[in-house]
């Protein structure tokens, strides 16, 4: 009777770890992806010279996404180049652990 209750909890703690290895894996992957979106969207915008379009286009796929995008426009500047900053919020959760945040990633653009 005793092995079988070590058995039961042995195949329970094994389910246990797999599952927060699984969370927490497919938590990094989404972050990763955030990291990686960041990186095109500040290539794509940053290549086209801040037009709206683009900037429009980029905010809808970070919608698809699941985070928000705001860019801030500052054409101010007396040689004539367009500078401004994107930030990229995105909600950072591991289910199991109850842990829920709100990342951001933020990059000056040229």
């Amino acid at each position: 009777m005793e092995s079988v209750i070590k058995s039961f909890l042995g195949v329970f703690f094994i389910i246990l770890i797999t599952a927060i290895g699984v969370s927490l894996m497919s938590t990094a992957v989404y972050s990763r992806k955030m990291n990686s979106f960041a990186s095109d969207t500040e290539y794509r915008i940053e290549n086209s010279h801040f037009a709206d379009g683009v900037i429009e286009s980029t905010k809808k796929d970070a919608e698809n996404l699941g985070c928000t995008l705001s860019v801030e426009k500052d054409v101010s500047s007396g040689d004539g180049r367009a500078y401004g900053r994107m930030v990229i919020e995105y909600p950072y959760e591991i289910k199991l652990l109850g842990i829920k945040k709100t990342k951001r990633i933020e990059r000056d653009l040229v």
